[in-house]
C-alpha cells in the first residue's frame, strides 16, 4: 500500500508540485484573515490522478494532515467547515471513484465519518503497548472507531518478545498496522523468522489469520458505527454496566458486544490475569470450548500464538471460511460460516452487513445486504461448536 504524506516541501528548489500549486494560488496564506481557496481540493485531485492510475489495484493511505513544524491555530487559521470536512477525502473519492483510505493523527470532532486515526508516533516499549488499549477505547468514544497505534512501536528498536505480544494484540485493533521509523530495525512479521525468531512470525500470522476470519464480524461492527454511532472497541463496563468489577479494567477490551480480548502486556509474562463477567463464555482459541468458571481467572499462554479471545454466549458470529486468504477481496468472493454459541437458555442471535466493499454510497443507493438471524434451542456438539455453512456469494462480484 502506498503511503502518501500530503505535506508539500517548499524549501527544496525546483519542486514541480510546489511550483504548480504556487502558480495556481492554492495555498493557505499565513495571515489568518485571508480565507483558504476552495480551488485547493480540485487541484489536489488533479495531482493525485497520475498516482492513482499507477496504483489502480491498491489504496493510497494519506498519512498526517499538516507539516509537523507548523502550528495550527484552530480558532482562526482553519475555516470551521474544514475542521469537520477534510478536503483530502473528497479528493480521494473524486480521483478513484471509490472509498479510498485516509488516515491521520490530526483529527477533529466528526473526523471518524471521513477516515481513520492512528495514535501517533509511539515507542517500542512495553508501557506504550498497554497505553494503546486506552487510546483505541477513548477514540471510539470520540466517534472515531477506526483507530490503532503503530504495532511493535514507531520509535526505537523493538524486541522479539515485545513485537510478538504486540502483534497478538494488534491483530484485533480496529485499525491494524505495523509501522516504524526509518533507521530502526525491521519489524514486519516475516523478518523475524529469517532472523532466528520464528515464534514471532508464527504468532503474528496466526493472530492475523483469526482477524481475517473475523472480518465479516468487524465489517458489521463498522456498519453499526457508521449508521448508529456505536463503538467497535469498547470497555467491558459498556456491556456489563452493573458489574462493578469491570469499571477499572484497562487491560482487556470488547470488540462489539460478543468478543473479549485479554492480551499479554508485560515482559516475560506467561499467564494473563483476566476477568470474565458472569455469563456464558467460549474460548475461540481452544476449539470453542465452554469456559468455566467465570470471574477472576488465570489464562495460560496459547501454544498457537494467538491471544486469549473469548466469545460471549448468545451470539452468532459471521466468519469467513478457513481456507488461506491473502486479501479481503478473496474473502468477499467466498463463503461465510455462522459460528453459533448459545447462552444459558440455548439461544443465540446475530447480524451481518455486506456490500461491494469499496463503493462510496452503497447505503444511500440501497446496494447492500443486511441479515439478522437467530437460533432457538441450540444443543452444542461435543466441542461446543455449531457451525452452519452460510453460502452467500456477493451479488456485486465483478
Amino acid at each position: 500500500t502506498l503511503i502518501l504524506d500530503p505535506a508539500i516541501e517548499a524549501i527544496k528548489q525546483d519542486n514541480p508540485v510546489f511550483d504548480d500549486g504556487y502558480q495556481k494560488d492554492v495555498y493557505i496564506k499565513w495571515d489568518s484573515s485571508v480565507p483558504k481557496k476552495d480551488r485547493a481540493p480540485v487541484w489536489w485531485t488533479l495531482i493525485l490522478d497520475p498516482a492513482i492510475e499507477a496504483i489502480k489495484q491498491d489504496n493510497p493511505v494519506f498519512d498526517d494532515g499538516y507539516q509537523k513544524d507548523v502550528y495550527i491555530k484552530w480558532d482562526s487559521s482553519v475555516p470551521k467547515k474544514d475542521r469537520y470536512n477534510p478536503p483530502d477525502v473528497p479528493a480521494i473519492h473524486a480521483a478513484t471513484g471509490k472509498r479510498g483510505f485516509a488516515v491521520s493523527r490530526s483529527t477533529y470532532v466528526s473526523s471518524g465519518r471521513y477516515g481513520t486515526h492512528w495514535l501517533g508516533d509511539n515507542s517500542s516499549e512495553w508501557p506504550h503497548m498497554k497505553y494503546s488499549i486506552i487510546g483505541i477505547l477513548e477514540f471510539n468514544l470520540f466517534g472515531i472507531s477506526f483507530v490503532g497505534p503503530d504495532i511493535c512501536g514507531f520509535g526505537g528498536n523493538t524486541t522479539p518478545e515485545l513485537c510478538k505480544r504486540w502483534h497478538q494484540l494488534g491483530a484485533f485493533y480496529p485499525f491494524s498496522r505495523n509501522h516504524n521509523c526509518i533507521g530502526n530495525i525491521d519489524q514486519d512479521p516475516a523478518v523475524w523468522a529469517l532472523n532466528g525468531h520464528p515464534e514471532v512470525t508464527e504468532a503474528a500470522v496466526n493472530s492475523l489469520k483469526l482477524r481475517y476470519k473475523l472480518l465479516p464480524y468487524f465489517y458489521t461492527l463498522f456498519f453499526r458505527a457508521h449508521s448508529k454511532g456505536q463503538t467497535v472497541a469498547r470497555p467491558l463496563f459498556h456491556e456489563f454496566p452493573t458489574d462493578n468489577n469491570t469499571y477499572a479494567i484497562d487491560e482487556q477490551f470488547m470488540l462489539g458486544p460478543a468478543l473479549l480480548v485479554s492480551p499479554f502486556l508485560y515482559q516475560n509474562q506467561t499467564q494473563v490475569k483476566a476477568y470474565l463477567p458472569n455469563t456464558v463464555w467460549y474460548d475461540i482459541s481452544g476449539h470453542g470450548s465452554k469456559v468455566s468458571p467465570t470471574g477472576h481467572v488465570v489464562i495460560d499462554d496459547n501454544k498457537h500464538g494467538i491471544p486469549p479471545i473469548h466469545v460471549r454466549g448468545g451470539y452468532i458470529i459471521p466468519m469467513s471460511t478457513e481456507y488461506p486468504h491473502v486479501n479481503t477481496q478473496i474473502i468477499r468472493n467466498g463463503s461465510i460460516h455462522l459460528l453459533v454459541l448459545p447462552d444459558g437458555k440455548h439461544t443465540g442471535a446475530g447480524d451481518l452487513f455486506w456490500d461491494d466493499g469499496d463503493g462510496i454510497d452503497t447505503i444511500e443507493r440501497s446496494q447492500y445486504n443486511y441479515y439478522t438471524y437467530s437460533a432457538q434451542t441450540v444443543i452444542p456438539c461435543p466441542q461446543h461448536w455449531m457451525e452452519s455453512l452460510f453460502q452467500m456469494y456477493s451479488s456485486f462480484r465483478k
